[in-house]
């Protein structure tokens, strides 16, 4: 694999410009020599709560979300499919 990565960028690149240690490298491993944690898609930001959804219909807690932490916010109510109930139904904050 390296040795192919070599020579395409033989290919495109003047020589001399090569760079061997961003061959194969990803964001994630960029982070990790930053010192840094890598970034995660879906984990609990700073300023939001992660919530669960239930079904009204069945009780199902099929969908979970996060939302901004404010005070006085009135609870989440959304229409999601439900497959217990095979329909879309309401799907409100469960506490």
């Amino acid at each position: 694999m390296d040795r192919l990565v070599e020579q395409l960028s033989a290919e495109f690149l003047p020589a001399g410009d090569v760079n061997h240690a961003a061959a194969g490298s990803t964001r994630s491993s960029d982070f990790q020599r930053q010192g840094r944690s890598s970034p995660r898609i879906g984990s609990a930001q700073i300023g939001r709560a992660q919530i669960v959804l239930s079904c009204t219909q069945c009780g199902g807690r099929n969908y979970r979300r996060t939302k901004a932490r404010r005070e006085g916010s009135s609870p989440l109510a959304l229409s999601k499919f439900c497959s217990a109930c095979n329909a879309h139904t309401l799907h409100r904050e469960a506490v």
